[in-house]
């Protein structure tokens, strides 16, 4: 099982072939994530296929346990010379208690621990 940030879900929808194999992995990803992803296909100007790829997603979605919110924001608050956002945060605290990859394409997270880089 792996944990995809939005940057890795936006990546296997466009068909990047270092994500095509998570089309037949495991992995999950954190509502929120889905919620971000919806953003990126509205600007992108893929009103059309918005909510079926979300519907499509949401199976893999799982629900944050409201005792990572605290060390999510820990964990930003730590790394605030990074930038990264809330739901980075929220993914990456949720993949390292469920010690599961983080995987990601976003150069911040190269060389922190539990991370699969992909560009």
């Amino acid at each position: 099982m792996k944990f995809l940030d939005t940057y890795a879900l936006i990546e296997l929808l466009r068909g990047n072939p270092r994500y095509e194999r998570f089309e037949e992995e495991e992995w999950c990803t954190l509502a929120e994530n889905l919620a971000e992803l919806a953003y990126a296909l509205l600007k992108e100007g893929r009103d059309d296929v918005v909510e079926e790829t979300v519907q499509r997603l949401g199976g893999r979605a799982v629900q944050l346990p409201t005792i990572l919110v605290v060390a999510a924001m820990r964990f930003r608050h730590e790394q605030r010379r990074k930038k990264f956002s809330y739901i980075d945060a929220l993914g990456y605290t949720y993949a390292r208690k469920q010690k599961i990859a983080f995987v990601t394409g976003d150069s911040a997270f190269k060389g922190l621990e539990g991370v699969e880089f992909k560009q």
